[in-house]
């Protein structure tokens, strides 16, 4: 298994492989000397690794190579305790806060519009907007519902989100994310213990075309460290010391399984109980 690009300055690939599905070559990579592959089973996430590509195509034998380094994930999802469907999962609001990137959001938007299909709320919180147009892009999803916050503020925004929302279980995600079909059952499944407060997902790219969303992909620790980065100005700096050549204006990548937090509401605990306290988990969607 690679973990780091073969060529870390060219674009790469983005393909999902399902080990259901080893048998085949994966093709269609033409232009492309490297992929970024993501190793699905039964629709979860198991590992990733950077492969070469030649001719135009990853042989199904190099993808099989890959198999001992995600033996451990697949082992537990292959043994991991089922949700008994007997029990129904928690009720769920997804909060998205935006501010003035409604073409980003009109990509976000179609898969947050399916979990309201499914009964879920879905929440816009439009922070200090300059204009109309987010207001009007989610006017043409009837089951979302928006909230205008005129104070600017992502915290503020967030808390309006929380505040507003009406189900046992809130979950956050970026108005530049996509996310994953099963993300939200998935999430909600951790709550099955009464012991887990806050769970959270992972980010995966969903494109690898540009210089900087190449080094956003290899600088994975800023998926944790960029806030405090950003708080105390260094993200810029940084980022022009690794890249000084790249272009600022280059986009980063759209997200795919989106990095999120999702929470029981605060007023769902009983006096004793709080989030600091409680055990946390992670899950890959």
């Amino acid at each position: 298994m690679i973990n780091k690009p073969c060529y870390p300055r060219l674009r790469a690939a983005v393909r999902q492989v399902h080990l259901e599905q080893l048998e085949r070559d994966l093709v269609g990579l033409e232009g492309y000397r490297q992929a970024l592959v993501v190793f699905r089973l039964r629709g979860a996430v198991v590992g990733q690794a950077w492969l070469p590509v030649a001719d135009s195509r990853i042989t199904s034998a190099r993808l099989r190579s890959c198999l001992p380094a995600v033996a451990w994930p697949v082992w537990q999802q292959l043994f991991a305790q089922d949700h008994d469907p007997a029990r129904p999962l928690p009720t769920a609001s997804v909060v998205v806060c935006t501010r003035d990137r409604t073409d980003d959001l009109a990509q976000c938007l179609p898969g947050l519009s399916r979990l309201a299909a499914e009964g879920h709320e879905v929440i816009v919180v439009d922070n200090c907007p300059s204009d109309d147009r987010t207001a009007r892009l989610v006017a043409s999803y009837p089951a979302i519902r928006y909230l205008r916050e005129p104070r600017p503020g992502a915290g503020i925004a967030r808390n309006h989100g929380l505040l507003a929302a009406t189900r046992e279980v809130v979950a956050f995600t970026d108005d530049d994310a996509q996310v994953d079909p099963g993300w939200l059952p998935a999430l909600l499944r951790n709550f099955d213990d009464p012991l887990v407060a806050v769970v959270t997902g992972i980010t995966m790219p969903s494109e690898l075309e540009t210089e900087a969303q190449m080094w956003f992909e290899q600088m994975n620790a800023l998926r944790y460290l960029a806030p405090l980065l950003i708080v105390c100005g260094y993200f810029s700096l940084l980022y022009a010391i690794t890249y000084p050549e790249v272009r600022f204006s280059e986009p980063l990548h759209p997200i795919l399984a989106t990095l999120v937090v999702a929470a029981v509401k605060p007023r769902e605990y009983p006096s004793w109980r709080s989030p600091a306290s409680a055990r946390c988990q992670r899950y890959y969607t």
